[in-house]
């Protein structure tokens, strides 16, 4: 849908279907308790209806956006990896000053202190 949209072309939800869906009775619907049925049915959206002459173009654009997807995930992960390890050699890095400071065992060397 937002392919078609940014390409200025007519475009409408395609919906295959229905599913049982849940519709809150109650306080919303101003009877009070806020009690759930599920006897309503919600529509199914998969994909977009689109004018066939368009059709190439979106489907051209709708790669477009995924490929601009995909690489903004794989950024964000990749910075995440990062963040991931600048906070472990920051760990890594207190423990070794830790030990080095105050010695591995109960028998602390208490001359090194400052």
């Amino acid at each position: 849908v937002s392919a078609a949209r940014k390409l200025s072309v007519d475009v409408a939800p395609a919906v295959v279907g229905f599913e049982p869906g849940t519709a809150t009775v109650g306080a919303a619907a101003g009877g009070g308790g806020g009690r759930s049925r599920s006897s309503s049915m919600r529509a199914v959206v998969r994909g977009a209806v689109v004018p066939a002459s368009a059709a190439s173009a979106v489907r051209e654009q709708c790669c477009v956006e995924q490929e601009e997807f995909e690489r903004e995930a794989k950024a964000k992960r990749a910075a995440e990896l990062r963040a991931l390890w600048r906070a472990l050699l920051r760990a890594a890095s207190a423990r070794h000053h830790v030990r080095s400071r105050y010695g591995r065992s109960n028998n602390d060397n208490r001359s090194d202190r400052d």
